[in-house]
């Protein structure tokens, strides 16, 4: 039976720059949790799922467009990682079968219908989802790490509170028309770079003094301006841009 009133803050949220690994457990009885704690993580695990779902489905819409495509992969590893939580502490897991756009509480029903058929209209007004899904995740996350009691709770927050401030940047710099960008320059110097790798092995033939001097610095010119190029200018695909967990803007 859905929920119909709001138990817990909004908590969805990304990756820390870290991996997500969890706090291990240091003894048998990880120890116990409030109703109210025990409500939060079954809320936050249904608030990942509709972040990966709404990301998953505006990725799907505008051909996989950025940071959508990027991002939807850390959700499954929030979404994932709050399970785990909830297998330690014996939560009944709220969104065990149920279907992308159904939700066990009502009003995330509701937010995820209202906020697809905004991004339905245009790629940016997808993007400006992504920033208000984020910022109202930020803030909740804060007061859910600032209510937790258990020490592995409190971490796995912290990471996704990181991660999701990644996401936040990720999306608004979409919103300011920088998407993409980043990719397509760095493919472009990218080749650019195999380029001057060949200059590098022409160097090596030397300037008919039969030094060699040029190949060092060929080949040096080369694999920099390809490697950093590749890498692009933070666009949520290099390690500039968070972690494989976090794949957004850091």
């Amino acid at each position: 039976m859905k929920q119909t009133k709001r138990m817990v803050g909004w908590l969805v949220a990304g990756t820390a720059a870290l991996s997500l690994g969890l706090v291990p457990l240091a003894a048998a009885d990880p120890g116990t949790l409030s109703e109210n704690e025990s409500a939060e993580l079954s809320f936050m695990r249904e608030e990942e799922r509709l972040a990966r779902d709404l990301y998953q489905a505006f990725a799907d819409k505008y051909d996989g467009a950025r940071p959508f495509s990027m991002i939807v992969k850390a959700e499954q590893k929030h979404h994932d990682a709050v399970g785990t939580l909830m297998t330690r502490y014996d939560v009944a897991d709220s969104s065990a079968g149920l279907p992308a756009g159904d939700y066990a509480f009502d009003a995330l029903d509701e937010l995820y219908q209202t906020w697809y058929a905004q991004g339905s209209a245009s790629i940016e007004s997808a993007y400006q989802v992504g920033v208000d899904l984020e910022t109202r995740d930020i803030a909740d996350l804060k007061e859910a790490i600032a209510a937790a009691t258990q020490d592995d709770v409190k971490a796995t927050l912290e990471r996704l509170l990181s991660g999701s401030e990644n996401h936040l940047a990720a999306f608004e710099k979409a919103v300011d028309g920088q998407v993409g960008t980043g990719t397509q320059a760095g493919q472009q110097a990218g080749r650019g770079g195999k380029g001057m790798a060949g200059g590098g092995q022409q160097a090596q033939q030397g300037p008919m003094d039969g030094t060699g001097t040029g190949t060092p610095q060929g080949q040096q010119a080369g694999r920099g301006a390809g490697t950093q190029a590749q890498q692009g200018p933070m666009d949520g695909t290099g390690p500039m841009a968070g972690t494989e967990d976090c794949p957004a803007v850091s």
